[in-house]
Protein backbone atom coordinates (compact mmCIF):
# COMPACT_ATOMS: atom_id res chain seq x y z
CA UNK A 1 0.00 0.00 0.00
CA UNK A 2 2.74 2.67 0.61
CA UNK A 3 3.94 2.21 -2.90
CA UNK A 4 0.49 4.45 -3.85
CA UNK A 5 0.15 6.14 -1.17
CA UNK A 6 1.29 7.25 2.37
CA UNK A 7 -0.50 5.88 4.88
CA UNK A 8 -0.72 6.86 8.66
CA UNK A 9 -2.86 5.76 11.56
CA UNK A 10 -4.70 7.52 14.07
CA UNK A 11 -4.63 6.02 17.82
CA UNK A 12 -7.35 6.59 20.77
CA UNK A 13 -7.17 5.36 24.04
CA UNK A 14 -8.60 2.22 25.40
CA UNK A 15 -9.66 2.05 29.22
CA UNK A 16 -6.93 -0.34 30.73
CA UNK A 17 -4.94 -0.70 27.35
CA UNK A 18 -6.94 -3.03 26.21
CA UNK A 19 -7.87 -3.50 22.88
CA UNK A 20 -9.26 -5.92 19.76
CA UNK A 21 -10.94 -8.13 22.87
CA UNK A 22 -14.31 -8.31 24.70
CA UNK A 23 -13.06 -6.21 27.22
CA UNK A 24 -11.97 -3.45 24.99
CA UNK A 25 -13.69 -0.14 25.77
CA UNK A 26 -13.30 3.42 24.77
CA UNK A 27 -14.68 6.81 25.85
CA UNK A 28 -16.99 8.34 22.89
CA UNK A 29 -15.43 11.90 23.64
CA UNK A 30 -12.61 9.68 22.99
CA UNK A 31 -14.10 8.59 19.51
CA UNK A 32 -15.24 11.38 18.54
CA UNK A 33 -11.77 13.05 19.02
CA UNK A 34 -10.04 11.02 16.75
CA UNK A 35 -13.06 11.18 14.34
CA UNK A 36 -12.67 14.89 14.40
CA UNK A 37 -9.03 14.37 13.91
CA UNK A 38 -9.47 12.41 10.51
CA UNK A 39 -11.99 14.72 9.16
CA UNK A 40 -9.60 17.61 9.44
CA UNK A 41 -6.79 15.80 7.67
CA UNK A 42 -9.34 14.60 5.08
CA UNK A 43 -10.10 18.26 4.37
CA UNK A 44 -6.36 19.51 4.40
CA UNK A 45 -5.49 16.51 1.90
CA UNK A 46 -8.31 17.66 -0.10
CA UNK A 47 -7.57 21.33 0.15
CA UNK A 48 -3.94 20.20 -0.48
CA UNK A 49 -5.17 18.18 -3.76
CA UNK A 50 -7.44 20.48 -5.22
CA UNK A 51 -4.81 23.10 -5.07
CA UNK A 52 -2.06 21.11 -6.49
CA UNK A 53 -4.24 20.22 -9.33
CA UNK A 54 -4.56 23.74 -10.65
CA UNK A 55 -1.10 24.47 -9.91
CA UNK A 56 -0.17 21.55 -12.62
CA UNK A 57 -2.25 22.89 -15.17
Amino acid sequence: MTDAAEVGMIFIPSIGGKSHCPEEYTREEDIKTGGDLLLHVVERLAVKTKSSNHTSR
